[in-house]
């Protein structure tokens, strides 16, 4: 067996040096250095620090394609609305059930809302609590009460840890930093010499290019996050969420659907179809007008259009 997890580690160590072309060799890999029980843990069980770390390394790759809006006012009144409809966000079991019976799980170090300089009309969100918005997309709503149903909907799909099934394989962060250390030392027993010159800086390449392995097995996972949409059914639990964030917060449900009926019909996995959407979320907002519903937005028109005037 010793000998079975040598040749593993050389073959690791090849795997990094030569470019890194596959995360399922990789999981292989790590899986005969971790032992299969721990590797498990390390791809199932991350703690919420780690999902924040994840989500802040997915924020410095978005912000390389789309820059950030730096104007401290739209910064300002995004996470005043953010932070507030966050505040109304589920947390039982009975409203909102997640995808895949997962718990919800809300971020250690709460939510961050940012704007990106972008004409795409865009809306996403990252492990960890970290919410984005468009300039594009900003300028096509018509109300303070549309952009709080807007961060709900991304900030919901925070809590129910969608993120995480999308880039499943980013959890291999603790397995392959593990995998690396110990196909290192384990190389080294098998008799591949790593330290050939003597010179400090010929002597940390092998470190240096097993780092950059890792680097680009996460971009490669991170990569998987952004080709791969959400489900219909994340959607459809994402879209709820919204909906009775916005009726509990006191915002108007009602311009939810309104913003979902403008939409153009989608088929993609990611957007289901705009009839189908609306349809599920008039079949909510029904429910909420026997209880009361006090279409308020009228009162936040001129902080809305103002906020708007920064864009």
């Amino acid at each position: 067996m010793k000998l079975k997890t040598k040749v593993w580690a050389v073959i690791a160590l090849m795997i990094f040096m030569g470019g890194c072309e596959s995360m399922k060799k990789v999981a292989s890999t790590a899986g005969e250095v971790l032992g299969d029980e721990e590797m498990e843990l390390a791809i199932a069980n991350l703690d919420p620090n780690q999902v924040v770390q994840i989500g802040r390394d997915m924020s410095v790759a978005l912000v390389e394609k789309y820059p950030l809006v730096e104007d401290h006012e739209v910064i300002s009144y995004l996470n005043k609305v953010g932070q507030y409809i966050s505040l109304h966000l589920d947390n039982g079991p009975k409203n909102i059930k997640c995808g895949g019976g997962k718990e919800k799980l809300f971020p250690a170090e709460g939510f961050r809302f940012a704007a990106l300089k972008t004409d795409e009309k865009l809306a996403m969100s990252f492990p960890g609590g970290y919410v984005y918005i468009s300039t594009g997309m900003l300028k096509t709503l018509k109300s303070e009460d549309q952009l709080a149903a807007i961060l709900a909907h991304e900030a919901t799909h925070v809590i129910c840890q969608d993120g995480l099934a999308e880039i499943e394989n980013v959890a291999l962060r603790k397995g392959v930093s593990k995998a690396t250390e110990g196909g290192m030392s384990l190389a080294k027993q098998a008799g591949l010499n790593t330290n050939v010159t003597g010179d400090a800086s010929i002597d940390g390449l092998v470190e240096s290019e097993l780092s950059e392995g890792v680097s680009g097995l996460m971009g490669k996972a991170y990569e998987k996050f952004f080709q791969n949409p959400f489900s219909r059914d994340q959607e459809k639990v994402a879209d709820r969420g919204a909906i009775l964030a916005a009726y509990r917060s006191g915002y108007f449900p009602a311009d939810y659907i309104e913003f979902t009926a403008a939409l153009k019909a989608e088929e993609s996995s990611r957007h289901p179809a705009s009839a189908d959407r609306v349809k599920r979320l008039q079949k909510d907002y029904l429910k909420m007008q026997k209880k009361g519903v006090m279409d308020t937005s009228k009162a936040r028109e001129k902080r809305f259009a103002d906020f708007k005037k920064l864009l």
